[in-house]
C-alpha cells in the first residue's frame, strides 16, 4: 500500500509537460526525474506532501544535499529542477506559493584564470617571426592586444 505522501501525480505530469511542451531531451527528463524522486523521498521521510512544501522545507533539503557531500554543480542542477517544478505547480494553481522562488542556485566553484608572467609573454612574442603575411600579422596583433589590455581569451573571442 502506498503512503499518502506518494500519491501526488504532479511529478509525472510535470515530466510530461517538459517532454511535450518544452521538448526537453531524454537525458534532461531522466535527470529531472531522478532529482524529483530524490526530493519526493526526502519529503516522505519528513511526512510532507509536495503541495505542502514551504521555503523552510526547501532550505532543509538544500542542507541535506550539502551534508551528503554533493558537489556544487549537482546541487545547482537539483535546485534548478525544483525551481522549474514548483514554477510549473504554481502556474498550474496546484500550490499557492513557490517555496523555491527565493532559494539561490549555488554558484559553481570556478578556479581563477591562470595568468602568464611578463617574462613568459615576452618570450612568446620573441618567438614569433616578423609577420610576413596577414595571418601572422593578425596573430601577433591579437597576442599583443591580450597582453597590453589584460584581456581574457574569452573576451577577445567575443570582439566582432
Amino acid at each position: 500500500m502506498q503512503s499518502p505522501f506518494e500519491q501526488e501525480p504532479w511529478i509525472e505530469q510535470f515530466l510530461q509537460y517538459m517532454a511535450n511542451e518544452k521538448t526537453c531531451s531524454g537525458f534532461t527528463s531522466r535527470a529531472y526525474k531522478a532529482d524529483l524522486d530524490q526530493f519526493k523521498q526526502f519529503l516522505n521521510q519528513q511526512e510532507t506532501l509536495i503541495s505542502q512544501v514551504r521555503e523552510q522545507n526547501a532550505r532543509n533539503f538544500l542542507q541535506f544535499l550539502k551534508e551528503s557531500l554533493y558537489q556544487t554543480r549537482s546541487i545547482a542542477r537539483k535546485v534548478g529542477t525544483l525551481k522549474s517544478f514548483y514554477k510549473y505547480l504554481f502556474r498550474s494553481h496546484i500550490v499557492l506559493e513557490n517555496p523555491w522562488q527565493e532559494i539561490k542556485i549555488p554558484q559553481k566553484n570556478v578556479p581563477p584564470p591562470v595568468c602568464l608572467e611578463e617574462i613568459q609573454i615576452q618570450k612568446l612574442l620573441d618567438h614569433l617571426a616578423v609577420p610576413q603575411n596577414f595571418d601572422e600579422l593578425r596573430n601577433r596583433a591579437l597576442l599583443e592586444l591580450l597582453y597590453s589590455a589584460g584581456m581574457r581569451i574569452g573576451e577577445l573571442v567575443k570582439i566582432q
